[in-house]
């Protein structure tokens, strides 16, 4: 039976085409992932991200009727734009229609990224300089040192998609990880949760991405789950 172990709502943009491929096939055996998409426009201004935010509750209201026991809100930039005050807000609202817990991609960042251990992070992302400081502040603001940040510069987040996992696996180890103990993948519309556990032992440190924290983080809400092949986060823990 389909959810059986627990279901899980997801609220994407309505154009990426990254996340819930990858929330379907990482998923554990029982549990569910019901979907529904945000309005948003191509290019990542800070108006459109803004805008995504405030269409959330409206669209968490076509998921609720499928009992999700979480929610995430699967967009980084959207999740962080306007600071934790902000995440916090979207989080309340869309939790007050689906009548669930709701994650944001943000605040599963920060988790996961505690949860490792890490206090200096490196960051990679496909954003545009002003989306990558208002990232830089979100981190900060949670305790978190940006030993470096490298933005691709890409406004379109159709062309998101398109960067092949091969390029993001350069460019993660071409971040400056001398001073970092974690490094972090921003962006749900990336494909790189496949290249998370190839970085990791290459660079001798956890490798965080969006998507994948965020599933880690929707998981703790239903129970005690792994998932190997997708870096050390969701990796079964090994016994002491």
């Amino acid at each position: 039976m389909y959810g059986w172990r627990g279901k899980i709502g997801l609220l994407v943009p309505s154009l990426n085409t990254t996340m819930e491929h990858d929330f379907h096939r990482m998923a554990p055996d029982g549990v569910s992932v019901q979907v529904t998409r945000v309005p948003t426009e191509a290019e990542g201004t800070i108006e459109a991200l803004e805008e995504m935010g405030r269409s959330a509750r409206e669209c968490a209201k076509l998921l609720a009727p499928a009992r999700p026991q979480v929610v995430v809100f699967g967009c980084t930039s959207a999740s962080f734009v306007n600071g934790a005050e902000w995440t916090a807000n979207l989080e309340r609202q869309v939790a007050e229609v689906a009548g669930c817990p709701v994650i944001s991609t943000a605040k599963a960042m920060t988790a996961a990224l505690k949860h490792v251990g890490a206090r200096r992070v490196a960051v990679l992302t496909p954003y545009v300089d002003a989306t990558n400081q208002r990232l830089r502040t979100y981190l900060e603001s949670a305790g978190l040192e940006v030993a470096d940040l490298h933005g691709l510069s890409i406004l379109d987040m159709y062309s998101h998609a398109d960067i092949s996992s091969e390029e993001l696996e350069k460019a993660a180890l071409g971040l400056d990880t001398s001073e970092a103990d974690a490094v972090f993948i921003a962006c749900t519309q990336l494909k790189s949760v496949d290249i998370l556990a190839r970085v990791e032992a290459k660079l001798g440190i956890p490798v965080i991405s969006a998507v994948q924290s965020s599933l880690w983080a929707a998981l703790n809400e239903l129970g005690n789950f792994s998932v190997p092949g997708f870096g050390s986060l969701l990796a079964p823990q090994k016994a002491a």
